[in-house]
């Protein structure tokens, strides 16, 4: 017998076909009863979302033998919004979930996305549960000291968000809301990037926030590691970053009237091969008609003057590390082993334990932070190879 085609991702009416029954305000949907020893999958939406957002899942593993249902909580999913339902606290929907794993009976998973992990984890906390299944739970009021979005209008839909919006909204750093407009210009799909030193850190954060127009990442020695990083909880790290904005901008507000000190090509490439000893005398010289600019007393650095060591904004560098796990595009890292100045100090123990599946790591002997100066042909050759 050939198998039925499979529906449409945005087709959800496999819930309408399943029987459904009252439960504390909710409604419980079905798609495989409790079996007498199997734990049932119970599925808890989000704020603005029912039951048939599950639809596939229930599909999937009913087909599977799993018992499954999913629930619409008080009114959501279509259900009639009652008089005092803009009072309703998470307490409230906790109940709901609670009566549904009474009614299923026998173990429950329960699981719970964005708003509907509240419930769930309030409902585990009450009652005995087979396992708990969290999606991009939601902490309460979401993060302390976020912008609030603009409402959305009464009355009409709301488009999806465009590339800008993406990138005001997620992108924090201007940095990344440029490099996302250089996408924009170049190519509707998906493409490789490549990014050396901050920006190999920065080409990490915007894979991890726009996945879905990167199709490979080239990774060379962009890879910040403080070895002392805190081990504490992602709250805290939120902590964390709220003194860095402040620490950051308090050093904006004394910086805003520097600027670079001015000076020869010659001098300038003497200062930039103090922290670049490895380079070449020459190189060094004809890079500073490329990245200063002249003016009457002289040469300066187009760098921003108020930058620091060890950081390119309010955050720190090594923090870009920590998206590196999450990437599910092919990944390059290139790492050079000699420590210069103007690195990051990072070692291959650093990088490995961080490294996403299937990505290649490949560290370099006798090789500084510039590794595609120095190396230029192996590189290439990684990068053709990685991208073919």
């Amino acid at each position: 017998m050939p198998h039925a085609p499979a529906p449409h991702h945005l087709d959800f009416s496999f819930v309408d076909t399943l029987p459904a029954q009252p439960v504390a305000g909710g409604r419980l949907v079905t798609a495989l009863p409790a079996g007498p020893d199997a734990a049932t999958l119970l599925w808890v939406p989000g704020a603005f979302h029912g039951a048939w957002c599950y639809a596939h899942y229930l599909r999937f593993f009913a087909a599977h033998g799993v018992p499954c249902a999913a629930l619409d909580l008080p009114g959501h999913g279509g259900l009639p919004q009652a008089a005092d339902f803009t009072r309703l606290a998470i307490a409230d929907l906790a109940g709901c979930v609670q009566a549904a794993c009474d009614r299923i009976g026998g173990p429950v998973i329960v699981a719970g996305h964005s708003m509907g992990a509240l419930p769930v984890l309030l409902c585990a906390a009450s009652r005995p549960v087979a396992a708990v299944v969290l999606m991009a739970p939601s902490p309460p009021a979401n993060l302390a000291g976020a912008r609030a979005l603009p409402a959305v209008p009464a009355g009409r839909a709301v488009a999806p968000p465009g590339l800008a919006d993406i990138g005001t909204r997620f992108l924090p750093v201007p940095d990344l809301r440029d490099a996302a407009a250089v996408l924009d210009s170049t190519s509707d799909g998906a493409i490789p990037i490549l990014g050396h030193s901050k920006g190999g850190a920065l080409m990490l954060q915007l894979a991890d926030a726009l996945p879905h127009r990167v199709s490979h990442v080239v990774n060379l020695d962009g890879l910040p590691s403080a070895r002392s990083w805190p081990d504490v909880p992602d709250h805290h790290r939120t902590r964390l970053l709220n003194g860095e904005l402040a620490g950051w901008l308090d050093h904006r507000r004394v910086a805003a009237d520097k600027i670079r000190r001015p000076g020869t090509i010659e001098e300038l490439a003497e200062r930039r091969g103090r922290m670049n000893p490895r380079m070449d005398p020459d190189w060094l010289r004809y890079l500073v008609p490329i990245g200063a600019y002249e003016e009457a007393d002289g040469w300066r650095w187009k760098i921003d003057a108020s930058m620091r060591m060890g950081g390119f904004g309010p955050w720190r560098p090594e923090w870009s590390m920590s998206r590196l796990p999450s990437l599910g595009m092919p990944v390059l890292c290139v790492l050079g082993l000699d420590i210069e100045v103007m690195g990051w100090g990072t070692l291959p123990e650093d990088v490995v334990p961080n490294l996403p599946a299937g990505a290649r790591f490949v560290p370099l002997d006798g090789v500084g932070h510039f590794v595609h100066i120095e190396k230029p042909a192996v590189v290439a050759d990684l990068t053709l190879e990685l991208i073919s």
